[in-house]
């Protein structure tokens, strides 16, 4: 699981290469090909990955002020309206409200988010079966509250009330704002001007630039209670000429993988939403709870994947967790964060291994106990009855057992050994011990239902 903002964004280049430069990650590249092989190849048009800048930047005010000196901001087509249907070129972004917002209605009492999209995309969600559709109603006191933290990096969290339930819905909001997670940019021409710098620069801070002239048009179209509880939200990007705006949606974004430009959904077309709560939930690499997006609500549902107890704080991982310690702190390294969670705290050599290989450990083991599922029982001499016995499952419990160890019992590859031991304890007729496993199973699974 992975939250946050693409720290890479695109520029849109004509080049004879038919391979993109780079890709925030394989499946992503491979994604890219797959689409590009179907133009013809003098057409092709590939993608500049421009990593965005982050940490202490040297003296980006004056870069961004040369930079501004060749990028006129109306060279981007923006237009602010209602998201009424209506005919727009797709290459237009438009800054809208989600539900729509109008003068003679009163506002949505659950709230309306402000959107920057693109023309060609905002029919994904008006048209979508069901919009505009009403948030979950969740009864009873709120299972939450914003409260301060020990760790003074971080400032305030998220904190269970009472005990909640693998599984449980424990609140859903709006986002108050919704972005691209790249945006194009049209190419300066007078780079000669801006010596000693170089052009990748130049293009880091133009979309910088262009990014936080989008957000501050949005921004203005807020109620001052929504611009207040965006404008709070922690900044990790003060010092690598990233705007207020831009740094706060850098640091706080939620990526929306059911929200994407075009047909074929990339890391780099996807959106990301910012929101009044669930933004101030912090990074653990053993989070305890995960979200989803609604599209005909328009809105973030957290659920708890973790049994949490009263007084526990809430956590969401902002960074891919089957990778080792020095991998998941250069991944954090964007954010600001270097995580002191217990796992982190204990890593070892022998925890990054098994990090990195449990996905494939449990495939190799699983594969086997479904073979022996599947063995036919007799009672005869030499039977599958006697050939099969607990023993036999020995790896795969030792390979839980550490899971267990390291707190990844809310992966899937976890909930998958649960569920294939359960059915080889019911083969041996061993029912106690198959209601067991089934019962841990039950219990995790409501959680990863909501995802």
């Amino acid at each position: 699981m992975k939250r946050g903002f693409l720290n890479k964004m695109t520029k849109k280049e004509q080049s004879p290469s038919s391979d993109p430069t780079g890709s925030p990650d394989p499946s992503t590249a491979s994604a890219e090909k797959t689409s590009k092989g179907k133009e013809e190849a003098p057409e092709e048009r590939t993608e500049t990955v421009i990593n965005l800048l982050y940490g202490n930047v040297e003296d980006p005010p004056a870069l961004f002020e040369s930079a501004a000196k060749v990028y006129n901001p109306n060279l981007f087509k923006v237009v602010i309206k209602s998201p009424d249907p209506e005919d727009n070129p797709e290459d237009v972004l438009l800054i809208t409200n989600i539900p729509p917002r109008r003068e003679d209605v009163p506002p949505d009492p659950q709230g309306h988010s402000e959107w920057i999209v693109r023309a060609s995309t905002k029919p994904k969600v008006i048209n979508h079966p069901g919009f505009p559709q009403a948030l979950r109603i969740i009864n009873g006191p709120p299972a939450y509250e914003i409260k301060e933290t020990p760790d003074t990096m971080v400032g305030g969290g998220v904190f269970a009330t009472r005990d909640i339930k693998a599984g449980k819905l424990i609140f859903t909001e709006r986002p108050l704002i919704v972005a691209p997670r790249y945006i194009d940019l049209p190419d300066p021409q007078s780079f000669q001007d801006l010596e000693p710098y170089t052009r990748e620069r130049l293009l880091q801070l133009l979309m910088m630039r262009k990014f936080e002239l989008l957000l501050k048009l949005a921004m203005d179209r807020m109620d001052e209670e929504d611009q207040n509880a965006f404008l709070a939200l922690r900044n990790c990007h003060k010092e690598d000429g990233s705007g207020p705006l831009l740094g706060i949606l850098r640091t706080n974004g939620f990526g929306i993988n059911k929200l994407y430009d075009g047909e074929e959904r990339t890391d780099r077309k996807l959106y990301t939403g910012v929101t009044r709560i669930g933004s101030r939930i912090n990074h653990n690499c053993t989070p305890n709870v995960i979200y989803k997006f609604s599209l005909p609500s328009f809105s973030f549902q957290f659920c708890a994947i973790t049994d949490i107890q009263a007084g526990e704080q809430l956590f969401f991982s902002f960074c891919v967790t089957d990778q080792s310690k020095a991998e998941r702190h250069a991944e954090l390294a964007p954010y600001g964060i270097i995580c002191n969670c217990r796992v982190c705290e204990h890593a070892t050599p022998e925890t990054d291994k098994l990090r990195k290989e449990y996905q494939r450990r449990t495939r190799q083991y699983i594969a086997k106990v479904q073979q022996w599922t599947v063995m036919v029982i007799d009672d005869s001499p030499g039977s599958s009855r006697n050939v099969l016995n607990e023993e036999r499952l020995e790896p795969i419990l030792v390979l839980r057992d550490a899971l267990r160890e390291e707190r990844l019992q809310y992966t899937d590859e976890y909930r998958a050994i649960l569920w294939n031991v359960h059915l080889f304890y019911k083969k041996l007729g061993m029912g106690v011990k198959a209601n067991a496993f089934l019962e841990e199973f039950s219990a995790l699974n409501r959680g990863s239902s909501r995802q």
